[in-house]
């Protein structure tokens, strides 16, 4: 449910408690914007950057594979 209701909405925002009564205010929006910003930049540190660190076992080598072959043209 929860990831629902950060991916499959584009103003999480105003889930949260509280904060829908802030919908169509200026200071709801420009919170509602710096908050998608920070669960942008947290998606991305964990579904990316936690497994190129800790990956899993099974999907080891599938999930390095492109960072490798990049790694190698940029070498060259």
């Amino acid at each position: 449910m929860a990831i629902q209701s950060l991916i499959l909405n584009a103003e999480p925002y105003f889930n949260e408690p509280g904060y829908e009564k802030s919908r169509g205010t200026e200071g709801g929006e420009k919170s509602s914007r710096e908050y998608n910003a920070g669960i942008e930049i947290a998606t991305l540190e964990w579904a990316m950057l936690d497994q190129i660190r800790h990956p899993s076992v099974c999907f080891k080598e599938v999930s390095l594979e492109p960072f490798c072959i990049c790694r190698v043209l940029l070498v060259y």
